[in-house]
């Protein structure tokens, strides 16, 4: 296969990738409000602000779809990771399956968002809460294999890659408690920028600040809107389109925090 090829099956994947779940979700509330019954209802369900469609299978339309841009940033992400040839000066272009695990992780957190706002019950806000503060353990988990890369060559990297997932799938276990993951999620990520650019800061470029400041003013202007939506929806019209930026934020901030990634030129990786 020539990689023109290569790119036009690429390309039809990513496409497939992203109009599946937006043809799943459309089927979907085209059924019963029934979809969703037995379920129990979220506990503070006027946390949110965006108008409820209770007689309809998805129960707040924006809220709902914008969580499919963590569904379309991992196919994205699989996709490369999947794809891209390996740079031995590179460690995460040369171990894709940190790439590959943090893009499934992505997926999986679209589907548990959607499912979360389109229902509206608490089990999926557990699967939800989980999913989004586990996504980080894995570009977390490939930030220690560079540091004790950087200490100690040729260690094998599938053993960190697996800490990520078990990291990732026992956080939908400690989402079962409400608030874990306004402590987990800022503790993963701070730790992960603390070994990149403070352990590890005389392999970075500007480039890669420039990157790192981007993933910054999106996750903390996303952050905000979410903030702003919970506290003022009841006196502020529309502010509930906050949590829907949110989604895209973060969704366009986890894509420019993989793409920086791969640009590091780390010499003990070779």
């Amino acid at each position: 296969m020539t990689m023109l090829e290569a790119t036009g099956v690429a390309t039809a994947i990513a496409i497939a990738g992203v109009a599946l779940p937006l043809a799943v979700a459309a089927t979907l509330d085209s059924l019963g409000e029934q979809v969703w019954e037995g379920l129990l209802l979220y506990k503070r369900l006027d946390e949110y602000g965006e108008p409820k469609r209770w007689s309809r299978p998805v129960r707040t339309l924006l809220n709902s779809y914008t969580s499919l841009a963590f569904w379309t940033a991992g196919v994205c992400v699989v996709l490369d990771g999947a794809t891209r040839e390996p740079t031995l000066s590179n460690c995460a272009a040369a171990a894709p399956l940190f790439n590959i695990l943090l893009g499934v992780a992505c997926m999986w957190t679209g589907v548990a968002s959607f499912a979360f706002h389109a229902s509206l019950t608490e089990v999926w806000r557990i699967l939800d809460a989980g999913a989004t503060m586990g996504v980080p353990f894995l570009p977390a988990s490939l930030a220690f294999y560079r540091l004790a890369l950087s200490v100690v060559p040729g260690l094998p990297s599938t053993p960190f890659a697996l800490a990520g997932l078990a990291a990732n799938v026992g956080c939908h276990f400690l989402a079962r408690t409400p608030g874990w993951s306004d402590i987990v999620l800022p503790a993963c990520i701070l730790a992960h920028i603390a070994i990149d650019y403070v352990l590890l800061a005389r392999f970075r470029t500007r480039e890669d600040v420039t990157s790192l400041a981007v993933f910054v003013s999106c996750a903390l202007s996303g952050i905000a809107l979410r903030v702003a939506d919970i506290k003022l929806h009841r006196s502020v019209p529309l502010i509930w389109l906050g949590h829907s930026c949110w989604h895209l934020l973060m969704a366009f901030a986890i894509w420019t925090a993989y793409s920086s990634s791969l640009r590091h030129a780390e010499p003990f990786c070779a």
